[in-house]
């Protein structure tokens, strides 16, 4: 399976792109991050946010999972995006966390930009903390909740270890 590191680089950068992506189900277009590490410090952040541009021209949505460490690749991710998801759970240790997220954010001016908004992951498991109580503390919306499903996760997970991709 290509990678976005399978290359970037040239005139021809945005049919390489291209042909990078796999097909996933009901349509979905993927790029994958490269698989080690030394092939990821190959490609530049300015390539990744040009690349993030080439992709939001020929799609309706370009979603990408950045780590949550602010590397130079991450904030030219967060530079190129239009709007700012974060994933977080009811438990009481994503309020730090997310309030230290969205506290960079204002010091970087992405706040005011762009949207910041909440998606809850495991939303079934509360923990303690309710929607509104997350919406209150954060001064965010929440604006989806995905329900723990360990069958999907499983199954996502063997599919990934087949085609020789796990991270």
């Amino acid at each position: 399976m290509r990678s976005i590191g399978d290359r970037l680089a040239g005139a021809d950068c945005c049919a390489n792109l291209a042909g990078a992506l796999g097909d996933g189900p009901g349509g979905i277009a993927f790029l994958l991050a490269p698989p080690r590490p030394e092939e990821a410090d190959l490609v530049a952040a300015s390539e990744i946010g040009n690349a993030i541009g080439l992709l939001a021209d020929h799609h309706d949505y370009v979603i990408v999972d950045a780590p949550s460490r602010l590397s130079e690749d991450t904030l030219a991710i967060l530079d190129a995006a239009s709007v700012i998801l974060l994933v977080v759970t009811y438990m009481g240790v994503t309020i730090a966390n997310t309030r230290s997220a969205i506290d960079t954010f204002e010091k970087l001016g992405y706040t005011g930009q762009k949207p910041i908004l909440l998606v809850v992951n495991q939303a079934d498991s509360t923990a303690g903390l309710s929607k509104s109580g997350m919406e209150h503390a954060l001064n965010l919306p929440v604006i989806a909740e995905i329900p723990t499903d360990w069958k999907l996760v499983s199954e996502s997970y063997e599919t990934r270890k087949t085609s020789g991709r796990v991270d």
